[in-house]
């Protein structure tokens, strides 16, 4: 997993923008030389805006595919919705309203992060996705989420917390990355992180 601070990486992951010089590669390819069709297909987005549609919870985790209920039951314990589910009146079937207007703002990034779980993609982009989520419950689906296997997971952040466990934290400045490693490698030895690190997230 790869934590990054800078929008304009989202944007050249994305392909939104071509990089002027040098090249975005993609398991050693050329993203330039990748069908972008097939690219997006194993590409998720989920940003702090997470969208909910109107229809029931079951419908907005696992779309139209066929999952035991115990499996998304299980999931909604990652995400931290266990207490969630156990106070609606239809469970799974409730419906959560147009643009999930019957949840909460961390509800329903909860909700669009459990999807993760059912997803085959193979490179997630988490974009501010656990901002409106306290910093325990925060840490808590961040956890669970970072155990995803055979993904690549990319976190752009500003509240630190949520990318503590990362591989590789690369921080950048003034568009440019100063310094790349672990959390606890990086408090010691860049004092532009650390600084970072003592500000109220």
């Amino acid at each position: 997993m790869i934590s990054l601070s800078d929008v304009l990486f989202l944007k050249l992951i994305s392909c939104f923008y071509k990089p002027t010089k040098g090249e975005v590669l993609i398991d050693g390819t050329n993203l330039n030389e990748i069908d972008l069709n097939s690219y997006y297909e194993d590409l998720t987005y989920i940003s702090q805006d997470s969208v909910i549609f109107d229809g029931s919870l079951r419908e907005n985790i696992v779309f139209d595919k066929k999952i035991d209920d115990k499996k998304i039951i299980d999931v909604l314990k990652l995400v931290s919705l266990e207490k969630f589910y156990n106070n609606l009146k239809d469970g799974l079937d409730t419906n959560l309203g147009e643009k999930g207007v019957l949840v909460s703002g961390g509800e329903r990034q909860r909700i669009a992060l459990a999807r993760l779980f059912f997803d085959e993609s193979k490179i997630i982009i988490l974009d501010e996705a656990t901002s409106q989520m306290d910093n325990i419950t925060e840490k808590e689906v961040m956890k669970n989420i970072t155990k995803l296997a055979d993904k690549t997971i990319i976190i752009i952040a500003h509240r630190l917390d949520s990318i503590k466990d990362s591989d590789v934290i690369n921080v950048m400045l003034d568009g440019k990355i100063i310094a790349s490693g672990k959390y606890d490698e990086l408090k010691k030895t860049n004092k532009y992180f650390k600084n970072l690190t003592t500000k109220k997230n």
